[in-house]
């Protein structure tokens, strides 16, 4: 079962983290993002960024800033997949969302749901569209209703399985992801395995 052997002890006390990583400085629309995931109390947004935390001021309470570099980050995929990546352009991280999961499983711990999402989104209010513990508890998965992984918000169960989901794309996988190349594996070929009909999967409205 997908749903099986979540990241908790016990029982899911949050709901969901949404992960972001960016490296540089902060965009200029980046406060009105940020104003955006505040107005979603039920998520945890964790920025994973190298700049201080006086570059992302206002932070609202459920954003988390945590401290890494792009050569830490390498070290953690690195430990977590077995594959060394190639992330001198910041576009190549794309590629690697889907190990999200696994890469930075230690933060995941008690939330029932992970996922991604870019910074240059404005975001409504996610719990009207389904996007709550209510209305996916029975689902694995959420994404836009065209296609099931989309770059700017997908969510995922902490399940192993699910976390693990991405390993269905190996050997192929490992060679593209140390490719500098954007391979767009975190949409396409990530997106079709989602539709696989064990899946649970709930479209955004």
């Amino acid at each position: 079962r997908f749903s099986s052997s979540c990241l908790c002890d016990g029982e899911c006390l949050m709901f969901a983290a949404i992960l972001l990583v960016w490296f540089g400085r902060p965009p200029a629309w980046a406060p009105l993002t940020l104003a955006t995931m505040g107005a979603n109390p039920s998520l945890t947004w964790l920025l994973f960024t190298d700049q201080p935390r006086s570059a992302w001021v206002p932070i609202p309470k459920n954003v988390r800033l945590r401290p890494m570099n792009i050569s830490h980050l390498a070290q953690l995929a690195l430990r977590a997949t077995g594959i060394e990546p190639q992330l001198k352009g910041g576009y190549k991280l794309c590629d690697w969302r889907m190990a999200y999961g696994e890469i930075f499983a230690p933060w995941l711990r008690g939330f029932m749901f992970w996922g991604w999402a870019d910074l240059d989104v404005f975001f409504g209010r996610l719990s009207r569209f389904g996007m709550n513990s209510s209305a996916l508890a029975a689902f694995d998965s959420m994404g836009e209703r065209g296609w099931p992984s989309q770059g700017p918000l997908t969510l995922l169960r902490t399940s192993r399985p699910l976390r693990r989901l991405w390993h269905r794309l190996m050997p192929d996988a490992a060679a593209r992801l140390r490719s500098p190349r954007i391979e767009r594996m975190n949409e396409w070929d990530f997106g079709k395995i989602l539709l696989h009909r064990g899946i649970r999967r709930r479209p955004l409205p």
